[in-house]
């Protein structure tokens, strides 16, 4: 029985098709990457601070005093203001600068960052305060006209905290000072005045 041309072309056509399909299942097959769940591979998890990059920090002496005045070896750093616009500011216990890692202690108003200051900022709604922190200055926070939370973090070797006069004054909105039974120093009449809280 003779096969009619165009029937011959059919299953050339078929046959062309099954062969790529063939070659390029196998080929598929052979570049599939497979992943290996028999084994378990540990990774370090470390928490992002969205707010870290926008935190200017200075250096400070062993009496707590900007290095740039007393001109002694730097020991710890300050956080002197703020220039971001994440609402939910945390600051690290330490910091690190051209390769020097040193602890962070204090909150503080410096007079060269009156303008990114943390007195009067208008972004920030939180701030979470390690341990590492064991003074914040007077008026170093005041007037942030929507804060409305600070949080301390507290471990069985947290140092007492110093707060300043008038550090939180006039943050119109903070409804919540959570110290977490951590030991502070200072005046809550002045340092919480004019907030909810007084």
């Amino acid at each position: 029985m003779k096969l009619a041309k165009y029937q011959i072309v059919i299953i050339i056509v078929l046959a062309v098709v099954v062969i790529a399909g063939a070659i390029a299942g196998t080929t598929y097959a052979i570049w599939k990457q497979q992943a290996d769940t028999s084994k378990e591979v540990p990774a370090d998890i470390v928490e992002h601070n969205p707010s870290l990059q926008y935190i200017v920090f200075e250096s400070i002496d062993s009496n707590g005093v900007f290095t740039s005045i007393s001109g002694n070896p730097a020991v710890a750093w300050a956080v002197v203001g703020y220039n971001g616009l994440v609402a939910e500011l945390e600051i690290p216990e330490t910091y690190t600068k051209n390769s020097t890692t040193l602890p962070v202690t204090h909150i503080l108003s410096h007079s060269e960052h009156l303008d990114d200051g943390l007195a009067n900022n208008k972004i920030i709604k939180s701030i979470k305060i390690p341990e590492s922190v064991i003074y914040i200055g007077s008026g170093a926070c005041m007037g942030m006209t929507l804060l409305e939370k600070v949080v301390f973090v507290k471990t069985e070797s947290s140092e007492p905290i110093t707060i300043g006069d008038y550090a939180f004054s006039a943050c119109q909105v903070l409804n919540a000072f959570n110290a977490a039974g951590r030991d502070v120093e200072g005046n809550a009449n002045s340092y919480l005045k004019g907030t909810p809280l007084s």
